[in-house]
């Protein structure tokens, strides 16, 4: 009768000791896989050979032989054939299928050592030699249906139990159950099983997804349509990450990202560079977006995009105010000095100008580069509210949560900006700077 254990009661070395020792006490050695079935302990054996590197691994480190090992070694020239033909006829004398061929398994089982006269002189002379000797005529054993779906579902069942999910069939290689890997194979495959028994498998116990599921643009309109929604935008590769939305990933990276991906779903990309805020505020990256969300959230008052003084035409990204009442400006800085392009050099030599109106006018300023947003969001909001804290802006802060109001930000398109635009310039004849 099969006994259970808990999850992951098997990955504990103490545990596979102690259903070992009443086996190592009785026979000296550590017990063989069949020995195991019958006691109803299956999965230990597969434990050891998952978990524990094995069963020669098992017997150096408690300093105890196994059963191949235990077997003394016969010298090289002892397996005549007449020695190897008397072994099996003992073989079969207490088998209670005397009158069927034995497998090379059963053999090897019953005398180790016996692989030795198998290998030498082949299996099938050694029987025909046999049954000349002895006059008898072996039956070749019945062949039934070894792996019945019913059959295959019970192992699964059984090492799901062990996993918590099915096993890859990488595992079911290691685990030497090449037999049930092909067998599932042959019958619909691992994804066929996963449904019928409700068991996920590996992949999508992690939140993987199936080879080719991205192949279909159903599938990827059925994923990113409702988070797109939610948002207000397509999400970059970096909020995706920041989102913990690693699988959507693989989808940009497979139609050549955001715009790629916008082609093929057929979306309208259709926008002015803005963004809107949570609190109604424009912002020009979605790096604002997350960090104008996260002070609306965080009710810390703050200004967007006004001038950082007036003898100069720049304009700040966020204006905040600390604990003493001092302004502090925020930059949510582009490019880096990794850029080597042409815009990014441009970009790069206004950044410098702009630094040096901060520096000259003796104003607090926080900076905040690309790569400090391109990590998940736990990281993203960490950093955040350590340099705030630093600047003394505000020491109280709402808990970290995987929030996706964060990244909440409204694409705003030209159509949007002209209807807008449109009265100012109907009065002026043109747009004020």
């Amino acid at each position: 009768m099969k006994r259970r254990f808990p999850t992951g009661y098997w990955k504990d070395f103490d545990n596979v000791a102690q259903h070992l020792r009443p086996y190592i006490e009785q026979h000296g050695r550590l017990p063989k896989n069949k020995e195991l079935s019958q006691d109803g302990l299956s999965m230990l054996g597969r434990a050891i050979t998952l978990y524990h590197g094995g069963y020669a691994a098992v017997s150096k480190r408690l300093e105890v032989p196994t059963a191949d090992t235990q077997t003394s070694k016969k010298p090289r020239d002892y397996w005549t054939m007449d020695r190897a033909i008397e072994k099996i006829h003992e073989y079969l004398a207490q088998s209670a299928n005397s009158t069927t061929r034995p497998t090379r398994k059963e053999l090897s089982e019953f005398e180790p050592s016996l692989l030795t006269p198998i290998g030498k002189f082949g299996l099938t002379q050694l029987l025909d030699n046999y049954q000349a000797r002895y006059c008898i005529q072996l039956e070749r054993p019945k062949k039934d249906v070894k792996w019945s779906e019913e059959r295959i579902c019970k192992n699964l069942r059984e090492l799901a139990e062990e996993q918590g999910h099915l096993p890859a069939q990488s595992q079911l290689t290691e685990l030497g159950l090449e037999g049930l890997r092909g067998a599932i194979s042959k019958s619909g495959g691992i994804k066929h099983y996963s449904q019928l028994l409700c068991i996920p498998t590996k992949n999508e116990s992690l939140g993987k997804r199936p080879s080719g599921y991205w192949d279909n643009p159903d599938n990827l309109r059925a994923e990113l349509l409702p988070l797109i929604e939610r948002i207000g935008h397509l999400p970059s590769a970096q909020e995706l990450a920041a989102l913990g939305q690693s699988d959507l990933l693989s989808a940009y990276s497979k139609y050549g990202g955001v715009r790629g991906l916008s082609s093929a779903l057929e979306l309208d990309l259709d926008s002015s560079g803005l963004f809107v805020t949570l609190d109604g505020h424009y912002v020009r990256s979605r790096y604002e977006v997350l960090f104008d969300n996260f002070l609306y959230l965080n009710n810390i008052t703050h200004q967007t995009e006004g001038p950082i003084s007036d003898q100069h035409n720049y304009l700040f990204d966020f204006r905040l105010t600390n604990l003493d009442g001092e302004p502090v400006f925020v930059e949510i800085w582009g490019y880096s000095d990794r850029h080597d392009i042409e815009i990014a050099m441009l970009y790069n030599e206004k950044r410098k100008d702009k630094e040096k109106v901060y520096q000259d006018n003796d104003l607090t300023l926080l900076s905040f580069e690309e790569h400090e947003f391109d990590k998940p969001f736990a990281g993203i909001y960490k950093t955040i509210v350590e340099k705030l804290k630093h600047h003394n802006v505000q020491h109280s802060f709402k808990p970290v949560e995987h929030n996706i109001e964060y990244f909440i930000g409204s694409a705003y398109s030209f159509d949007e900006l002209t209807r807008e635009l449109q009265p100012h310039i109907d009065e002026l004849g043109c747009v004020n700077r």
